[in-house]
């Protein structure tokens, strides 16, 4: 199972929030690109992941940086 998700900053803390899960890597591209339109305005947000998910919670494979327009 493919994990899309990105990490923020709470309170000092970083904090990964898990947008969607997928069984197909399309499914899981066509999410992240979603994530990044819904997401992308957020000011604590750091960076985007994709992640593998295991019985016990999941291993990110992959970050993507926020892009910053200037």
């Amino acid at each position: 199972m493919i994990v899309i998700g990105y990490q923020k900053l709470v309170d000092e803390e970083i904090v990964d929030v898990v947008f969607e899960e997928h069984e197909d890597r399309e499914d899981a591209i066509e999410s992240e690109n979603r994530l990044i339109a819904s997401e992308s305005e957020l000011e604590n947000l750091i960076q985007y992941f994709w992640a593998i998910k295991h019985e016990t919670g999941y291993k990110i494979m992959a970050v993507k940086d926020k892009t910053i327009e200037g």
